[in-house]
């Protein structure tokens, strides 16, 4: 017999499916950088901060499947919850509802209070008190408005929306280390060299690096090379696979809120060495 929550527990286990292949193309993408280095920089004079920046001024942006891959992951973490939100209203107190209201029914990722009851109301017609209990513990409000950017629901309701309505989604580039060489001031005399670089996201006119200097001559510069390390992200904030390990777990910790994964979980192809990963024992809301 089928359980009331197995098709939530399914896509769930198919987005994680995705998730490892799109973690996959995403190493891979970040050793072909590390051995490329697929971005032209430039420096400049700032005469009103007194240093030379070294700023780039173009970069081979990620492959689109990357932006592939995130839709599909994306789409079938949504569905899960989806899938968790039909269940949870047919265990409700208004089921059968009208079929009008059918069509609204969504698992609600709220970023305030009144944002989650009204959701609530709309979209979960009947919740048991007991499952809206759980359902808010895990919005992304209830962490705060500092870290409710970087939960890991708050970006799943955009990014579905641009894979299916608008375009494949871009994956950003931030850097996550590296180095920096430089020479002689020219038309200068260096005073300070900042020993942690800025956190920008790869692009046109993104600022890398910068030498503080004295101007002794009409064009001040310094020759500058970065070599450097990336991590794809989704916005700039989180890592892409940082996002991937937090909703795996974040989501698969709802669904165990409300029923154990059934033996057909076990039925997909996840890549070799994720089962025992996902035996579920040590998965925990964040």
């Amino acid at each position: 017999m089928i359980g009331l929550f197995d098709s939530a527990w399914l896509k769930w286990g198919w987005a994680v499916v995705h998730a490892q292949a799109l973690n996959s193309e995403a190493v891979a993408y970040m050793e072909d950088f590390k051995a490329r280095q697929p971005f032209v920089a430039r420096t400049e004079y700032n005469a009103k901060c007194h240093c030379v920046v070294l700023r780039i001024d173009s970069v081979e942006q990620a492959p689109p499947r990357l932006g592939l891959r995130v839709g599909d992951v994306a789409n079938n973490f949504r569905a899960s919850l989806d899938h968790l939100a039909w269940a949870l209203v047919k265990r409700g107190s208004k089921w059968p509802i009208d079929p009008k209201r059918e069509g609204n029914v969504y698992f609600p990722v709220a970023f305030s209070r009144d944002d989650f009851a009204k959701k609530i109301r709309s979209q979960l017609p009947g919740l048991l008190a007991s499952d809206r209990a759980i359902i808010r513990r895990y919005q992304p409000y209830v962490h705060g408005q500092r870290k409710m950017p970087l939960h890991c629901l708050t970006p799943l309701p955009r990014l579905t929306a641009d894979d299916k309505h608008r375009a494949i989604r871009t994956v950003l580039v931030l850097p996550r280390g590296g180095a920096l060489r430089h020479g002689e001031g020219v038309d200068c005399t260096i005073t300070r060299i900042p020993t942690k670089a800025r956190g920008v996201i790869f692009d046109a006119g993104a600022e890398l690096q910068r030498i503080y200097v004295r101007k002794t001559g009409p064009n001040p510069d310094v020759y500058m090379e970065a070599t450097l390390t990336t991590n794809p992200t989704l916005d700039g904030r989180v890592a892409l696979q940082e996002w991937l390990t937090q909703t795996i777990n974040h989501i698969g910790g709802l669904l165990r809120e409300f029923a154990w994964p059934p033996d057909e979980l076990k039925t997909i192809p996840f890549p070799p060495g994720t089962q025992e990963d996902l035996s579920l024992e040590g998965i925990v809301p964040t």
